[in-house]
């Protein structure tokens, strides 16, 4: 893996494919060797996360 600057698309994407992997069922036979973008905006899964409604429930079990 290796990371490619590249400020159009969020950071951590896959932006070049140099080696496909290949698998068979859950089985990696070889990972895949790709280049990452670098310095984009934000991906979603980083961007702030709100908390949700308190589960008390939960809390009273534990």
């Amino acid at each position: 893996m290796f990371e490619v600057p590249n400020p159009e698309v969020p950071a951590g994407t896959v932006v070049q494919v140099v080696q496909p992997g290949y698998s068979i069922g859950e089985r990696v036979l070889r990972p895949a060797m790709v280049g990452v973008a670098k310095g984009g905006p934000k991906t979603a899964a980083e961007a702030k996360v709100e908390p949700g409604p308190v589960n008390e429930q939960a809390e009273k079990d534990a």
